[in-house]
């Protein structure tokens, strides 16, 4: 152990005392267990800020990635104190499990994995193991989209169902196990004595006249574990368990069986759920909300499509008892549940298999059945914790070396990729209605407007994944996001989008922007043979002029707005030489034939201003046909705002984002110069970013700001008028339309969605040349209005 990680075990050796001095005080048990928490929460939230500052923690990428804590915390705070402990991660740069699991220094100590790899890991040479990110084609190769068959069970199967209350859940279950067991069977349904009077009427009820139901009242209560043993004793084959909190879907009873009658060493089964610890659904190891019947089966349905079959990789340290196929012929051979020892239930199903596992055999996970499990159980929430802590006292006693084995499960996490391939064909499911969406992850307004599209499909109950291209990696990363849940993924190369997309059935697929992507051309092809052989709906979204030129912004190799011209010779002249064209090797014809074809196929493409649809008629007359103009709704409200600018000299001149070179960044240099010279005491402030830097004295660069923040920024600075000072003709203008809703004089130069937002703004003023010069003659022009 490293001296820093001595070191950082006196947190473990405090925590050590204090259950010493507060042992004795045994009726205080909880109490202490709560203060030895937040000894252990406190030594690690106090690095807060070291971990803040880190680029290994995404709190934006942490907080959807992991939303099952919803929220309720600072995402940092939330991951020091509970998620390392839980195999959390903070990035897809950090793997919290992997670097404990290979620094078995760390993990004797109480050190979070990344304070531990930020304070002295990074200097020691240690390894920053990234977050497992699965491929498609892995994911893909654990699916099968055919349609499956579930031949009959060679023999029947006795379904063992023990009833104790739970009168909220019975109807549910009955409808589901009588609509969808359809191989050979049996249900022997025990009541043990319920002490709710309408459980026993409702059993007989639904029982009377069914040749394959057995129902047994017992007279007094014996528990869930002897009521098993008592129903288990009526069996002369396989049989399998079912709680009473639970749905089973169609042919539930053909995937849970099968392999015992595939393999006599098999000695249980338990399928995925949603709560059903190491076997839960979509997160392992917890209880995730459980589904109503309809949802269930559409879960079911997307683990049906994982590729049957068992291995070793299935194979599981315990089964857990409110689903499990059980060997008929192994229990007859080992014994029955130990109900003396574990009384009303919690344990016996661990304590089985462990005895299954001590002769040689096997308790293994049925991948491809999805079962919901409502957890709500027979007991109190007291009675229940009591039960736990007493019997897990007596299965570590027996199998001391269970929950190691349950924990090493846990920290490799063998099943995640069937957890994974089964969420990302539930988000491809028809009742999902999948929003497919292609973008750059460059920022700005493009990305701002995708993060409420995605939010929208969220909130109707859609599933959205979102392919962006990583020039640095050179793979499409790939984010499924469905009901709260998410996970990543990574496309190798754009001829994965086509299995994608053709594997299961999107609803539409949103074409948000190729900037940055390797091959745009590629793209569009693939994405209009995909359409020819499905159904779904193609949308494109015009946040720039990349269809019409690699030179985003309209810019030509003089720096300036081209207009588009109508001859292409000048547009195969300037592509070659142009400075702001990120790709010189693009042939101009083939460019534009490229994305005609696509305007002709799309169902639809989404303008944020008219004169946006104008410029791109220019270049494709076909556009105005399933052209549709709708301006993006305001990214934030402002409440009141009481600030009023005095319009006197000397004035403060506000240029508002982050202002590179298409966006003005030389006007901004050239107007200060300006005001150097003619303008004693005006100043500019750039409420964002300058790229390249302006070096004169009259300009202050405050850096990033927060939208809702603006208001107070304006204010502080005394700002008076706001200059838009971009040189080519944006799309649409979020900064304009924050700026006209909190009441500012605005300046720009006259072309694009700015000028024909400013033009019948009572505080706007248009400047007729793009130059620094006319920005100011505007500005003067607008002071002598004085618009109130």
């Amino acid at each position: 152990m490293s001296k820093k990680v001595a070191t950082e075990s006196r947190a473990k050796r405090f925590e050590t005392a204090a259950k010493r001095v507060l042992a004795p005080f045994r009726p205080l048990a909880n109490c202490y267990k709560r203060i030895v928490r937040s000894i252990r929460i406190m030594t690690n939230v106090r690095h807060y800020h070291r971990v803040k500052n880190s680029d290994l923690f995404e709190k934006i990428w942490y907080s959807d990635h992991y939303n099952g804590f919803s929220g309720r915390m600072n995402p940092i705070i939330h991951y020091l104190a509970f998620g390392a402990a839980r195999g959390l991660d903070p990035s897809p740069r950090f793997s919290s499990s992997r670097y404990i699991i290979n620094n078995p220094d760390v993990a004797k100590s109480c050190i979070n994995p990344l304070v531990h790899y930020i304070r002295f890991g990074k200097r020691e040479g240690r390894t920053a193991y990234p977050h497992r990110i699965a491929l498609w084609t892995d994911l893909l190769e654990s699916l099968n989209p055919g349609q499956m068959s579930f031949p009959r069970l060679p023999q029947a199967v006795d379904v063992i169902i023990p009833v104790f209350n739970g009168m909220v859940h019975l109807p549910a279950l009955l409808e589901s196990v009588f609509e969808n067991t359809t191989t050979p069977h049996r249900f022997i349904i025990v009541d043990d004595a319920s002490t709710d009077a309408t459980v026993v009427p409702y059993l007989q009820a639904h029982t009377a006249g069914r040749d394959d139901c057995l129902l047994i009242c017992n007279p007094k209560n014996l528990g869930f574990v002897a009521t098993v043993n008592l129903a288990a004793k009526l069996c002369k084959g396989h049989f399998a368990i079912l709680n009473t909190d639970t749905i089973v879907p169609p042919h539930w009873l053909e995937r849970l069986m099968k392999p015992i009658f595939n393999n006599a060493d098999i000695a249980s089964t338990t399928p995925f759920s949603n709560a059903a610890t190491i076997f839960s659904f979509p997160i392992a190891d917890q209880d995730n909300p459980p589904p109503d019947r309809t949802y269930a089966e559409q879960l079911d349905r997307a683990f049906m499509q994982l590729r049957p079959g068992i291995s070793r990789i299935h194979d599981a340290p315990t089964g857990v008892g409110f689903c499990m196929g059980i060997n008929g012929d192994l229990w007859r051979l080992m014994g029955e549940f130990d109900h003396k020892a574990f009384g009303p239930g919690y344990g016996e199903e661990n304590d089985y298999c462990n005895r299954a596992i001590a002769h040689g055999k096997r308790n293994i996970l049925v991948h491809n059945l999805f079962v919901a499990h409502h957890h709500t159980g027979s007991f109190s929430q007291k009675t229940k914790r009591e039960l736990i802590e007493r019997n897990l006292r007596i299965i570590q006693e027996r199998w001391p070396d269970y929950l190691h084995c349950v924990e090493r499960h846990t920290r490799q996490d063998p099943w995640l990729h069937y957890r994974e391939a089964a969420f990302v064909a539930l988000c491809l499911s028809p009742e999902a209605k999948a929003l497919v969406l292609l973008d750059h992850m460059i920022g700005g307004g493009a990305n701002d407007y995708r993060d409420k599209v995605i939010a929208k499909a969220h909130s109707d109950g859609r599933s959205t994944i979102l392919l962006t291209y990583n020039r640095k990696e050179r793979w499409i990363q790939a984010k499924a996001a469905y009901r709260g849940f998410q996970t990543d993924f990574v496309l190798r190369d754009l001829e994965d989008i086509t299995s994608l997309l053709l594997f299961g059935q999107p609803h539409t697929v949103l074409l948000n922007e190729l900037v940055t992507w390797t091959n745009p051309q590629q793209a569009i092809k693939i994405l209009l043979d995909a359409k020819a052989r499905a159904s779904f709906q193609l949308e494109v979204a015009a946040h720039d002029f990349f269809p019409l030129c690699p030179s985003y912004n309209l810019l030509n190799e003089e720096g300036r707005y081209c207009g588009v011209p109508s001859e292409m010779a000048i547009c195969r002249a300037c592509s070659r030489a142009n400075p702001f064209s990120i790709d010189k090797n693009v042939v101009m014809d083939e460019w534009r034939a490229s994305w005609r074809e696509l305007f002709r196929s799309v169902d639809k493409t989404l303008f944020f201003s008219p004169s946006a649809l104008k410029i791109f008629a220019r270049a494709y007359p076909e556009v105005v046909e399933k052209g549709e103009v709708k301006p993006h709704e305001p990214l934030v409200g402002f409440p009141s705002f009481e600030y009023r600018p005095s319009l006197k000299e000397p004035l403060t001149i506000g240029v508002i984002g982050r202002i590179d070179q298409p966006k003005g960044a030389l006007i901004v240099c050239d107007l200060a110069r300006l005001l150097q010279e003619r303008k004693s005491g005006w100043r500019i402030v750039v409420i964002g970013l300058l790229s390249p830097p302006c070096k004169a004295g009259n300009v202050t660069v405050l850096g990033s700001y927060q939208r809702e923040g603006l208001p107070d920024i304006i204010r502080k600075n005394e700002i008076d008028i706001a200059l838009f000072p971009s040189i080519w003709p944006e799309t649409f203008s979020y900064v304009t339309q924050e700026l006209i809703m909190l009441g500012l004089p605005i300046v720009c130069f006259d072309i694009g969605a700015q000028a024909e937002r400013v033009r019948p703004y009572s505080k706007g003023e248009i400047a007729t040349q793009i130059t620094a010069e006319s920005a100011l003659e505007a500005m003067e022009r607008l002071m002598e209005r004085k618009p109130g």
